[in-house]
C-alpha cells in the first residue's frame, strides 16, 4: 500500500489482516506514508497487541486520520497503551477510536473514551 492515491475512507473489515504479522506490518508502513485516508475500518481482522503497536507507530506519522475502528479484534493492554500514546500527541487528528470487543480491561478503556471526547470538544467536532 505504498502509493499516494486518495481514499478518504478505507473499509477492510472481516479480512483477517492481522493473521500475518509481516503483511500487517507492510500495511501499516504504507499507512504511515498515506495522508489521504481519514477513516479506517479494521473491524474483525484478528489484530493482536503486537500488530496494534505497529498500527500505533503508523498513526504517529499520519496527521489526517480522524477515525479508527478496531472493534472485535484481539487488542489487549499493550495495544491499548500504544494507541493511548498516539491519542495524547498534539499532532494526532484522531477524533474517534472504537475498541469494543477486544481484550482491554474496562479501567483502561475508560481512560481512552474521555480523551476522545475531549479532543472532539476541542476541535468543535461532535459525533
Amino acid at each position: 500500500m505504498n502509493f499516494t492515491m486518495f481514499f478518504p475512507r478505507l473499509v477492510l473489515e472481516w479480512n483477517s489482516l492481522g493473521a500475518s504479522k509481516e503483511q500487517f506490518k507492510e500495511f501499516t508502513d504504507g499507512l504511515a506514508l498515506n495522508q489521504g485516508i481519514e477513516i479506517l475500518d479494521l473491524r474483525n481482522n484478528q489484530i493482536t497487541d503486537e500488530s496494534t503497536v505497529d498500527l500505533a507507530n503508523a498513526l504517529k506519522h499520519n496527521t489526517v486520520m480522524i477515525e479508527v475502528d478496531l472493534r472485535w479484534n484481539s487488542v489487549g493492554v499493550v495495544g491499548a497503551k500504544a494507541l493511548w500514546d498516539v491519542l495524547q500527541q498534539p499532532s494526532s487528528a484522531i477524533l474517534k477510536l472504537q475498541l469494543c470487543g477486544n481484550f482491554i480491561p474496562d479501567e483502561i478503556s475508560s481512560y481512552i473514551g474521555p480523551l476522545n471526547m475531549c479532543k472532539k470538544c476541542r476541535t468543535g467536532w461532535f459525533a
